[in-house]
């Protein structure tokens, strides 16, 4: 391997990482913001997020905190627990979910489920302004066909059912939102309003800061109001078999703002109840878990196997870039390949004479091929000097050295080295 690409090869590597480390930084900064997390998500450490009482509850021993990603459609739990759905919307819900969430709630688990009132008032006034507007244009004309006004509302119900039908929390369980303005609209102060107290309570504090203007109104009997602001309900609770929920028009005191300022403590407390595990919903903000290569990495703890996957492609791309034998130059290469031919030819030549000629007839054929291919040159005649086997390796070096010289070469015997003969035609 050449030193100088290697080195530049790790320069560069050396130069990625070190650029991509303030990246990943500036990722994370501001992943913790608005550009990933919503509001109120407890993955978001900014005042609107709820991070810092998702801490504070994990590092306590006794509690078992999760988050939910799982979409709540398919909501299920394994043992009685508490979900926090802090930052929840208006508007209708699906039925089918609904159900789930009482079935869990029959079965001893608490929800509770504070809405983003602070954040999201527009969006409730519109909400309130379309159930009590007339609706004058969707009442048919006096003067249309009864028939034709039967079939066009049969189609729209034939439309209608093809979708999961919806109904909003209020109308399933008995109460109604409102908002009412706060008295002080140019305080400085914030939360502008407290929330007091009306159930006799050793544990919840008198008063709480609020900072939503919604409330809950015209409540059925079977839930209790724990809560007021200017004589309407802000927090609620009700009972389902052995569960509960509790409905909040505020998220203020889950934030960590609220954590860090109001110090409400014994609210958070009450919200818990006795349960050991928490859940932090994610799935009602929008973040839900998206199966892929990497959560299948992660689950099966593939971990060691992705890390030798990478070492390879690695040891595949240094491989096809550099040679593991050192390079030689293209004249020694061909002068190499040259060698390796007439050595494979001849040893082809030498095989062939060893398959073909019998070795006592060698000598015998050498003098029959030299008597044929050089009819007028005389066939030279060495006497034995004797039988020893000195005087045999003596005869047959003079009888080499005999056949060996051409004529004309003045005595010079003929060499079949390749270097010796390269400039030979």
């Amino acid at each position: 391997m050449h030193a100088k690409p290697f080195l530049l090869t790790m320069a560069l590597l050396v130069l990625i990482v070190v650029c991509a480390i303030p990246l990943y930084g500036i990722y994370r900064h501001n992943a913790a913001y608005d550009e990933a997390f919503p509001p109120h998500s407890s993955l978001r450490i900014d005042p609107t997020g709820t991070q810092a009482l998702h801490n504070a509850l994990a590092s306590q021993p006794a509690l078992l905190v999760e988050r939910l990603h799982t979409d709540l459609y398919f909501f299920e739990l394994e043992e009685p627990s508490v979900v926090l759905l802090s930052g929840a919307a208006y508007g209708p819900d699906p039925e089918s979910m609904l159900e789930r969430f009482e079935k869990e709630l029959e079965r001893g688990s608490r929800v509770v489920i504070s809405f983003a009132g602070w954040d999201r008032p527009d969006e409730l006034e519109l909400i309130l302004w379309a159930e009590e507007a007339p609706d004058e244009e969707e009442k048919p004309d006096e003067g249309d066909d009864d028939g034709e006004g039967e079939g066009e509302a049969g189609g729209e119900g034939e439309g209608e059912g093809d979708e999961e039908p919806t109904v909003d929390i209020s109308a399933r369980w008995g109460f109604t939102y409102a908002v009412r303005e706060f008295e002080d609209e140019e305080s400085s102060e914030w939360p502008p309003e407290n929330a007091t107290r009306v159930v006799p309570s050793g544990v919840l504090p008198e008063t709480v800061p609020w900072s939503s203007e919604i409330v809950f109104t015209e409540a059925a009997p079977e839930w209790t109001v724990i809560y007021e602001r200017q004589g309407e309900a802000v927090v609620m609770e009700r009972r389902f078999g052995a569960g509960s929920v509790v409905l909040s028009s505020d998220s203020y005191l889950l934030t960590n703002e609220g954590v860090r300022d109001a110090a409400c403590a014994p609210y958070v407390s009450w919200l818990l109840g006795d349960y050991h595990r928490v859940i932090f919903s994610e799935s009602h903000l929008g973040l839900q878990e998206q199966p892929g290569f990497m959560k299948f990495i992660i689950r099966f703890r593939l971990h060691g196997l992705l890390l030798a996957l990478l070492i390879t492609a690695a040891l595949l791309a240094w491989r096809a870039a550099y040679s593991v034998v050192p390079r030689h130059s293209l004249a020694e290469d061909d002068a190499e390949q040259y060698e390796h031919r007439s050595r494979d030819a001849s040893f082809v030549l030498v095989s062939l004479l060893h398959r073909s000629i019998p070795p006592d007839r060698i000598v015998a054929t050498c003098v029959s091929e030299w008597s044929r291919s050089h009819p007028h040159a005389p066939v030279p005649r060495v006497a034995p000097t004797g039988k020893s086997a000195a005087a045999a390796v003596a005869a047959y070096r003079a009888l080499q050295l005999q056949l060996s010289r051409t004529p004309g070469s003045a005595g010079k015997p003929f060499s079949t080295s390749t270097k010796d003969n390269a400039g030979t035609p």
